[in-house]
Order: C-alpha cells, then sequence, then structure tokens
C-alpha cells in the first residue's frame, strides 16, 4: 500500500512516508508512480522540519542526480518547484549541493549539461515561478562544486542578486576542495570568475547580517579575497577590495 499525500498533514500517512523515503526506490517504481507522489507530497509538506521533511529533500535530490531520469524532460521538478513552498525548494537545493561534493568534478559537469543549466537558466527568466533571493544564494554553491563549467554557473549567478549567509557552503568549498574527487581549485583555474563571483556575493551582503552570522568561515575568506587579489587585474580587483573593505575582511596583499 503506497502512502497518500494529502492526508500526510494530519499523520495518518507519516510512517509510511518516512518509509519509503528513508529508502531509495528502484528507478522503475519512481517511473511508474512513486516520483508523482513524491512530488505531490511537495504541496502538503509545506516547511516541515522532522527526518520526513529531511528525506524528502535528500530523496528528490538523489533523483535528480542518480536515477538517470532527467528531471527537466520529464517534467517533475517543474512541478516541484512550482507546488512547494520556498523553504522546501531552498532545502532541496542545498541537498543537491551536497550530493554534487560526493560526484567527480566531470561527473558535476556532467550533470551541468544535462539538467542544471537549464533549470537555473529557466529559473531565471520564472519558469515556472520567480526565483527568490535565498533560491539564487542557495544555488551559489552548485556553482563552486562543478569543474570546467564554474564559469558558466557563476555567470548566471551573478544575473541575480545572491549573498553570503550563514549556511553557506561557497566559501569552504572555494578555499578547501575537500574529498571531492578531481575537484578543482576555481582560485587557480577561473580566477577572474572567481573573483567576480565572490564580489557579486559580497555587494548583496550587508555588514550587519555579516557580523551576525557567526558560522562564516572568516579566515577563509580572507584567504580567498587575498589569493584572488593576486590573481586579477586592477580593474576587477578594486570592486572586491572596496568590498572586502566595507565588511571588515583582512587582506594581505604582500
Amino acid at each position: 500500500m503506497r502512502p497518500c499525500p494529502c492526508c500526510w498533514r494530519n499523520g495518518l500517512s507519516a510512517p509510511a512516508w518516512d518509509g519509503y523515503l528513508n529508502r531509495p526506490g528502484p528507478t522503475k517504481l519512481l517511473e511508474t508512480g512513486l516520483l508523482d507522489l513524491y512530488v505531490a507530497m511537495a504541496e502538503h509538506l509545506g516547511s516541515h522540519r522532522g527526518d520526513t521533511g529531511n528525506h524528502f529533500h535528500l530523496r528528490l535530490a538523489d533523483v535528480a542526480l542518480f536515477s538517470g531520469i532527467n528531471p527537466i524532460e520529464q517534467g517533475w521538478l517543474d512541478c516541484y518547484t512550482a507546488a512547494a513552498e520556498e523553504q522546501s525548494r531552498v532545502r532541496w537545493i542545498e541537498q543537491v549541493s551536497h550530493g554534487l561534493r560526493h560526484l567527480p568534478a566531470g561527473a558535476a559537469d556532467a550533470q551541468w549539461d544535462v539538467w542544471m543549466r537549464e533549470y537555473w537558466a529557466n529559473r531565471l527568466s520564472s519558469i515556472p515561478k520567480a526565483m527568490t533571493d535565498e533560491e539564487a544564494t542557495a544555488l551559489v554553491d552548485w556553482a563552486v562544486s562543478l569543474g570546467d563549467r564554474f564559469p558558466e554557473a557563476a555567470d548566471l549567478a551573478c544575473r541575480h542578486e545572491a549573498r553570503l549567509h550563514q549556511h553557506s557552503m561557497t566559501t569552504f568549498w572555494l578555499s578547501d576542495l575537500g574529498e571531492q574527487p578531481e575537484a578543482v581549485n576555481h582560485l587557480d583555474a577561473h580566477p577572474e570568475d572567481a573573483a567576480k563571483l565572490v564580489t557579486h556575493l559580497l555587494d548583496n551582503t550587508d555588514a550587519v547580517s555579516f557580523n551576525a552570522a557567526t558560522t562564516l568561515d572568516r579566515a577563509s575568506l580572507s584567504e580567498i579575497v587575498s589569493e584572488l587579489l593576486g590573481r586579477i587585474g586592477p580593474d576587477q580587483a578594486l570592486p572586491l577590495r572596496e568590498q572586502a573593505t566595507r565588511l571588515g575582511i583582512a587582506m594581505d596583499e604582500s
């Protein structure tokens, strides 16, 4: 018996949904109805933050990245985006970001070519609905998880207001490649694009929220800005330096 999304809110189907969302279903089940139920659940889930909500966004991220079902061509991603609340959409974007970090950079680039580029461009064109600032901010983490496609993603990120926030992984992943296979150091490989992106994020970050973001790694951010200033031309360095100074970010240009 499959759980009913329309009665999840009153708790009647919560145990059944937890069971389904805790384990990835085979692709055949997704193609024959379970994926439709996942998407239908978005409308009823609201901003639920319990285990069911966590599993829901994780499973949908897994479907996008690992099921082999193109989420744009199949249509489920537009349906989900249209039905889900902003907080749900942001949490799904964040789960995709974490999934990308487990892929080799080349495989992440392949995902970009298959569906991520089109999804991002569509959202900038308000398809199926206008992108919010919170979504745009979360999407930046996708960019830094890519390899050679990073410049394209950085360009899209700069077309909408986005900022640094205390849950952002961008500063961590730009300065620390971590364990991602074949990770690309964008500060070395794409300094102009990285500088454009970082400047854009700093420009849209107000000093009050920046100083209140206790989980932001300021040491990493200082290192990123300092390295970029040594790799880019003076015309591009000027706005980056100005924004870093405004936010009190230490710079070492020796």
